[in-house]
């Protein structure tokens, strides 16, 4: 059985589509939402209170706080999209097809770990 698409798959495949256009910056901005909304799917899953805020600092904390339970890989996945979104305008398509890992791991462990939203 098919599983339904998360919003995190959704804009990961819009920055996939972005990206192999050649618009960086639109892929950049993608990237960031879709480790967003992972961040918010695994927080959903394990309890964490605020999980409709995505302000900064309420993210920091929920990344922090997912930390402790999946392990602080959660941490540089999430440094990564913050990377992506803030250096968008410097940024070229070999460097964003490397970094876009990070957010796909992290996409990948929301999709096992979490659940839809």
């Amino acid at each position: 059985m098919l599983k339904p698409k998360t919003s995190a798959d959704v804009y990961l495949e819009e920055a996939e589509d972005y990206l192999s256009k050649g618009e960086v910056v639109q892929a950049c901005e993608k990237y960031y939402k879709a480790a967003e909304e992972a961040i918010l799917i695994l927080a959903n899953k394990y309890k964490i209170s605020n999980i409709n805020e995505k302000d900064k600092a309420s993210l920091e904390r929920i990344v922090s706080l997912l930390s402790k339970i999946l392990g602080e890989a959660i941490v540089k996945y999430w440094a990564t999209a913050v990377l992506l979104l803030t250096a968008k305008d410097y940024m070229d398509q070999e460097l964003v097809k490397i970094y876009k890992n990070d957010v796909e791991r992290l996409v990948f462990i929301a999709d096992n770990e979490g659940v839809n939203t």
